[in-house]
């Protein structure tokens, strides 16, 4: 570890085990570490989280699967993120079943788009893809399956089950209107009250 009054520099890494997985923490450090104003940086990765056991923890509907992902640069300051860049994709694991809840796609929806959808429960999915960034309070959202013009942030197999378009590729929002998105989730009382229920 490299201290002085400017900066805070770490060599090595951080693990934890959370979810079936081990989170690796990177480049750790903080940047005017004894003001109000510090900023804490870090970048993150994990291979095979799972996510029935994510999604039974947090306010969001249930997901069956795993996944892997990494957070870029992932700056946080006065408790909130500042800026980072994050890639989330399915990772297909032999025994374990894909599929999204009613309160799952309903969630996703309302994250991509801010409104909520109708769609049948317990649907299963091929992949995930999802890249999100944050930057001078601009918030983005992309899928990274294309196909026909069209951009998955879910993508269902070839004849069954389940996917979730990006209606609004382009479309850029204020981080805090994405919380408020996020605070909609939490305090729904529709379709994500099935979020629990087996699938």
């Amino acid at each position: 570890m490299e201290l002085n009054p400017e900066e805070v520099l770490t060599e090595g890494k951080a693990e934890v085990n959370i979810f079936d997985t081990t989170i690796h923490v990177e480049n750790i450090g903080v940047t005017k570490p004894f003001t109000k104003n510090r900023t804490i940086f870090c970048d993150v990765r994990f291979d095979d989280l799972s996510l029935e056991k994510l999604t039974n923890a947090i306010p969001f509907g249930k997901v069956t699967g795993n996944l892997r992902g990494e957070v870029k640069d992932l700056a946080i300051s006065y408790g909130q993120p500042e800026r980072f860049i994050m890639l989330l994709e399915s990772v297909r694991k032999k025994g374990v079943s894909q599929k999204f809840s009613l309160g799952a796609v309903n969630d996703l929806s309302i994250i991509s788009s801010g409104e909520g959808s109708a769609l049948s429960p317990n649907k299963g999915f091929a992949r995930i893809g999802i890249y999100c960034s944050l930057k001078n309070d601009n918030f983005t959202l992309r899928g990274t399956i294309r196909e026909k013009g069209i951009e998955y942030l879910v993508k269902r197999s070839w004849l069954f089950g389940i996917s979730v378009v990006n209606k609004k590729p382009k479309n850029k929002i204020r981080f805090k209107d994405m919380m408020s998105r996020l605070k909609r989730i939490g305090e729904s009382e529709g379709p994500t009250t099935q979020k629990k229920k087996g699938l």
